[in-house]
């Protein structure tokens, strides 16, 4: 049993619905018409769920969320062209990032160049400048600070977690209505880049549990609460794939936990089921806050190829 089946009183019927805002439309500017927003709806590609994104998305954070946006699509646009795969995806790409552009030209939105940086696909650098800490009287007060700041700059961009549209989970009512067709899409598309990178062992042991981008794709942070949740999971050795395995798995999970000693491997199951994603984040919080210790201490080593996973930063 999951921990999370014994609040499940509430009926979906109980939860109000709350129908989605009016889209933002862009102001026109005073002059001509090449400041306006292009609309590609008629090519089919750019769907209502994008324009709502976007137009939400503008109009929480400003013209920073445009250019992520942008730039997160040019990079998927990129990947594709130097691959020359998938077509459709890079038409799709390309009318989202015209879409955008046209926002960006009418709202007259100018790129913060201090803060946006533009890097490989493959890379992760971070863009925040660190000024030297080196030349300190107190050496040993400086250490730990240093250390931190790498760690969550290295966490600060993962490419596999978009940009988070909500501050709590509390916030998403609707999780279907979240989780698009195109989001889950580009988000799968970012899974598979990410999964061909890892070392052939880790794709392997992937392979054999059934965990592959699709499924992965519905349990990805869509909040900035699960996104840095995620990176205190990742940085004490509790890796999306591990989680993802054991939520299937209670029984061997929780038996191990009760006995303070590690899960047995050979009583592991592949993956059947799509993973929904409020009850898992649900469930995993209550694991983290109940089996803390375990978690970190015995964990790490069932499956060796799961700790040398990178798909998340």
């Amino acid at each position: 049993m999951k921990l999370f089946e014994f609040y499940r009183g509430l009926s979906e019927e109980d939860i109000p619905k709350v129908e989605p805002k009016d889209t933002v439309e862009p102001v026109e500017p005073e002059e001509p018409v090449e400041d306006e927003v292009i609309d590609v709806e008629e090519d089919g590609r750019v769907t209502d769920e994008f324009r709502t994104t976007v137009n939400d998305g503008f109009s929480r954070f400003g013209c920073s969320f445009l250019f992520n946006v942008k730039r997160r699509n040019e990079t998927q646009l990129l990947d594709l062209r130097t691959r020359d795969t998938n077509p459709r995806w890079q038409t799709i790409l390309t009318n989202k990032i015209t879409y955008v552009n046209g926002i960006i030209n009418a709202q007259r939105c100018e790129e913060d160049r201090t803060t946006t940086t533009v890097v490989p696909p493959t890379t992760q650098t971070t863009t925040t400048v660190v000024p030297p800490t080196t030349q300190t009287i107190e050496p040993s007060s400086q250490e730990t600070p240093e250390i931190v700041a790498s760690v969550e700059q290295s966490f600060e961009t993962p490419d596999v977690i978009p940009e988070p549209l909500y501050q709590k989970d509390d916030e998403i009512i609707n999780i279907d209505s979240v989780q698009s067709d195109e989001l889950l899409g580009d988000l799968q598309i970012d899974l598979e880049k990410e999964i061909i990178r890892q070392l052939p062992e880790v794709q392997q042991r992937l392979k054999q549990f059934d965990i592959d981008a699709e499924k992965m794709s519905y349990v990805i942070p869509l909040t900035l609460e699960a996104k840095n949740f995620m990176m205190e999971l990742e940085m004490n050795g509790v890796k999306l794939p591990y989680l993802m395995l054991f939520y299937e798995n209670t029984d061997t999970l929780y038996n191990a936990i009760k006995q303070n000693g590690y899960a047995e491997f050979n009583k592991l199951q592949p993956l059947k089921n799509r993973v929904n994603y409020k009850e898992f984040w649900e469930w995993t919080k209550s694991l983290w806050e109940n089996s803390n210790t375990w978690l970190k201490t015995k964990l790490r080593g069932t499956i060796p190829e799961f700790d040398k996973s990178t798909i998340i930063p």
